[in-house]
Parts: C-alpha cells; structure tokens; sequence
C-alpha cells in the first residue's frame, strides 16, 4: 500500500514546494486547489473548498486513493485572506473568511480522517500571527488561532488511533503571496526583514522540507512550531 499527502493549495509557494518534497520521498501527492499544480506526478482535483456543494464529489474521488494508502497525511496549506478590524469588515466578508478557512477544514477533515491509520498526521500551516496579532488584520488572525484550536483538539481525540497533529506557523517567505501583499502596501522585501534576525526570507523549499519532518514524526504531537528564522517585534 501507498502513502498519501493531500495538500490544499499546492499549486504555488508553501504549498506546491510541499508537493515536491512528498513526492520526493515517494508518496502519491493530491492537491485540491482553484488552480493546477504543473509538478508532475501530482493529481489535481481543482474545486474551491469554500463551496460546500463540493464535498460529496470530492468524498467519491478520494475514496479510491484513501482505500488504498497506508498512511495518509493532509496538510492544510491553503488559506483565504482578508484584512480589517472589527468596526471596518463587512460581516458576510467575515463569514465567508471563517468558512474557507475553517468549516472547509473541517469538512475535509471528515472525509479524511476515517481513513487514516496509525502513523498518519495532520499539518495545519499556521503563521506567525497564529499566536500573536497586528493592526488590521483581525479576520486572518482569529482565523490562525482557531486552526490552533481545531488542531489541540484533534490531538486530544485522534491520537489514540495513533494520528499525530501539529500546526507550523512560517515567518516572511518567498512566495508570490507574499510579493502580492507587499506591492499592494507600497512594502520593500527590506521593509519586512527588519523583523528578521537572520535578515532574510525563508525559502518555501526549507518549509517544505520542515512540513515534512513533522508530517513523519509524531513526537511533535500536539505542537505548534515557529519557523521564522526570529522573529523581531518592536
């Protein structure tokens, strides 16, 4: 039997660097994503998590590749952003936050979870701002603490079957994400490795290559784990 790594959002950055490590190591790699991740080997399921509608589609089309793998690991890579504070966000906007980012979690979870045998894990990509806040971007931090939430209490409750979870949360890194929001914010890359010791921004390879550590390694049960090459807050 196969292992299996099903990753959202593995079309770019974190996500698709994270594709290439697990097929690196010989696992079947799923993205589900709006868009196609082109790194060969990859099967894409391409959807919008957000629509609920989806879920009974995509049960079916998983159910062959989860029969069939010994392990499975799902990494919840994928994430929508909105900024604001509580006075300036449009309510629905603030709905329609938490429901990508944690109902769809969750939704999947439901699919996936029944699955999985002893030695598989769950990933939560989490940020900085999991454990922390700045101005302005209320809904993306409550969304980061309440992936923190939903993964202490997957490990109370599937570590007996032995399934590991853990939320790791990367500093500044390279991706076109990141790119986006500094050129929307008028930002320089200087701008933002001003809080960074190391005075540079992680590679999205050295995530992935960290995702995967904990994906195998289930001491980390339970943990949430700063990936930020030190974080300076001033």
């Amino acid at each position: 039997m196969s292992s299996l790594a099903i990753i959202t959002g593995a079309s770019k950055g974190i996500g698709k660097a994270t594709a290439i490590e697990f097929i690196k190591n010989g696992w079947i790699v799923i993205n589900l994503s709006r868009t196609s991740c082109e790194i060969e080997g990859v099967v894409n399921f391409i959807l919008n998590l957000q629509n609920l509608s989806v879920q009974n589609d995509l049960a079916a089309q998983l159910e062959c590749y989860l029969k069939a793998s010994e392990k499975i690991t799902l990494v919840h890579n994928a994430c929508h952003y909105i900024s604001g504070d509580t006075l300036s966000i449009d309510i629905n906007d603030f709905k329609t936050s938490l429901h990508a980012n944690i109902v769809a979690t969750v939704m999947l979870e439901k699919m996936v979870i029944p699955s999985m045998n002893a030695g598989s894990s769950i990933i939560y990509v989490g940020s900085t701002l999991s454990e922390k806040a700045v101005a302005n971007c209320m809904p993306y931090v409550v969304n980061k603490h309440a992936q923190i939430g939903l993964m202490r209490s997957n490990c109370q409750d599937f570590s007996r079957l032995g399934i590991h979870a853990c939320c790791v949360c990367p500093g500044f890194t390279e991706t076109e994400t990141l790119k986006i929001h500094l050129d929307s914010g008028q930002r320089t890359v200087g701008d933002v490795t001003q809080h960074v010791a190391m005075k540079k921004l992680i590679q999205p390879a050295e995530m992935a290559n960290f995702i995967y550590y904990c994906a195998t390694n289930p001491i980390l049960n339970g943990s949430v784990l700063h990936a930020n090459l030190g974080f300076i807050n001033y």
